[in-house]
């Protein structure tokens, strides 16, 4: 099960993967999706992360440009 986020003054998206601080929240789905990376402190509310996959920063940055 995916954790869903709002991003403070912008769309809300699924959490794909963090590292430390950085989400990877990919925006829409299907052609019109897009990923971004975010801090927890962009984020509305207290999100339940403890089931959100843990990835290193080269990981991250890999899943973000697939």
């Amino acid at each position: 099960m995916f954790v869903t986020v709002k991003i403070i003054n912008g769309p809300s998206g699924v959490v794909l993967g963090k590292s430390g601080e950085l989400l990877l929240v990919q925006i829409g789905c299907g052609l019109n999706s897009y990923r971004v990376l975010v801090t927890e402190l962009q984020v509305e509310g207290s999100p339940e992360l403890d089931k959100v996959p843990e990835l290193g920063l080269g990981g991250l940055i890999t899943c973000l440009i697939k």
